[in-house]
């Protein structure tokens, strides 16, 4: 996934990263903390400060939430 969201929008538009939640102080992400502590299954998705997906990961999706958002390539 990581791989195609560059190709569309380009490491200048996005920024990506992975935070493996084992054994890490949660309290330093309250929206996470949140999302976490009212059940939502991983991975979380966050997308500009914003949890937006829970469960499984689709691609398609985060391109709709980028797309709502008016994230726009070059």
């Amino acid at each position: 996934m990581e791989k195609a969201l560059l190709e569309k929008y380009g490491a200048e538009a996005l920024s990506l990263a992975f935070l493996d939640t084992g054994g890490v102080n949660l309290t330093a992400y309250p929206e996470l903390e949140k999302v976490i502590r009212a059940g939502y299954s991983f991975p979380v998705t966050v997308i500009n400060g914003t949890p937006r997906l829970a469960g499984s990961i689709s691609t398609d999706a985060i391109i709709e939430i980028i797309k709502e958002l008016k994230i726009e390539t070059d």
